[in-house]
């Protein structure tokens, strides 16, 4: 009986996915823009910030998405306003966005995070279909308990980036690694980064989540024993990603960890874990519909996916040769390669073979040098004159890894004719 529902439950999400892929159902906006006034008309909005920032690759813009609560515009001497509701697309210029970032020097200063309010200055992009910025107001923060909450992480979020700076390059990759900001971290990284078939560990996802659900479930069971392990262990995954904010990756990842500890809280113990990921999949598209189109969460979907169906089969293969632990590392980079070929084809026109060995080195590395990071973190806010030392271990240890990475970049790519070229 239970190998049935698991299957059910699989069809049906395999099923959701073929109809709105294949644009057989339109998906209709959770939030749609709603007023009076077209947006298309609109040359000033207010409202709150609804995600955060995102660095674009041309460095000029950020994405965000903006909820809106009044939206103006000036027609020749007479103005007309109408309030309006409904989240919408903007890009907002880079001066705007760091103009309080440590080690950037802008004449304006405003504080741009979720759950900040702004006016906005812009008109909209038709051919984008996005409002761009020109200017910015602050409008302060809501004084509800959910507004002062959200201001609370958008200063934590500032003071973080203030920390991790003076410690140079390895802070801007720390910086990318907690929190999902990439402003310090330099370009030709993060290129050598794609080029190794190693973006996901720039991008929050379960591995990052991972990290911190062990890292509190250790200090838990020395504080508190295992006794409240599952309780601790919830409590740091859900202060991590209330931190850095729910990407689509990270929303997936954070959903099938919550599911999978309230399987585990009532001793649910034939539950396989693509079912998991298939319950995870309905539940986000209900909840989020509008990140289905998301570049980050098809390939998090499809490497995860591709770990549980194909890896168990690449494992029988590599243990041969390997030795246990190594094999299925190999295994299970193989397997998320294998699965997220053809996505990574018709997106990108290209693959990166090189990433299955790049992963099974890199990946241990990038998870010492987070813990390297935390521990160096805590030490230096008891005790601030070792700042100096926890910099200098950790760029040594972020140089190491840097070396791994622009080594693995050089391997050429398999390049393709995009899909999606015009």
């Amino acid at each position: 009986m239970v190998k049935n529902n698991n299957s059910v439950i699989v069809l049906a999400a395999l099923c959701c996915a073929v109809i709105f892929y294949a644009r057989l159902l339109p998906l209709k906006e959770s939030k749609p823009y709603r007023s009076l006034l077209p947006i298309e008309m609109a040359d000033f909005l207010e409202g709150t910030v609804a995600s955060n920032p995102v660095k674009l690759s041309s460095g000029r813009f950020y994405a965000m998405d903006f909820s809106v609560e009044t939206a103006s515009c000036r027609i020749r001497k007479a103005s007309a306003s109408s309030a309006a509701q409904g989240l919408i697309p903007v890009y907002m210029p880079s001066s705007i966005v760091e103009s309080l970032y440590p080690g950037k020097i802008y004449t304006q200063g405003i504080l741009v995070e979720k759950g900040e309010r702004q006016g906005l200055f812009g008109s909209w992009d038709k051919k984008r279909q996005v409002f761009l910025v020109k200017e910015a107001v602050y409008k302060s923060y809501s004084h509800s308990p959910q507004g002062i909450l959200c201001h609370f992480r958008a200063v934590c979020r500032l003071v973080f980036k203030r920390l991790l700076f003076s410690w140079g390059k390895a802070g801007g990759l720390l910086l990318a690694l907690l929190s999902g900001s990439r402003e310090y971290t330099a370009a030709e990284d993060s290129e050598a980064f794609r080029r190794a078939g190693l973006s996901h560990i720039l991008a929050l996802s379960g591995m990052h989540l991972s990290f911190f659900a062990g890292m509190t479930d250790g200090v838990g069971n020395i504080v508190w024993g295992r006794k409240h392990r599952l309780l601790i262990r919830l409590a740091g995954i859900c202060f991590f990603v209330w931190f850095a904010g729910f990407s689509p990756s990270l929303f997936r990842a954070f959903l099938f960890c919550l599911l999978m500890a309230v399987l585990e809280f009532f001793h649910c113990r034939r539950i396989e874990r693509l079912t998991v990921l298939a319950a995870v999949f309905l539940l986000h598209i209900i909840l989020k519909p509008a990140d289905m189109f998301s570049i980050s969460f098809m390939l998090s979907y499809a490497a995860l996916a591709g770990i549980l169906c194909f890896s168990p089969l690449c494992e029988r293969f590599f243990v041969r040769f390997l030795p246990p632990g190594i094999a299925a590392s190999v295994s299970a980079s193989s397997a998320a390669q294998l699965a997220t070929a053809p996505l990574s084809i018709a997106l990108f026109g290209s693959i990166m073979p090189v990433g299955i060995i790049a992963s099974v080195i890199v990946s241990p590395l990038a998870g010492f040098f987070l813990s390297a990071g935390v521990a160096g973190m805590l030490l230096c806010l008891l005790l601030p004159f070792l700042a100096p030392l926890a910099s200098f271990i950790l760029n040594g240890i972020y140089r190491l890894c840097l070396f791994f990475v622009h080594s693995f970049a050089l391997v050429p790519t398999f390049t393709f004719r995009s899909f999606y070229e015009n």
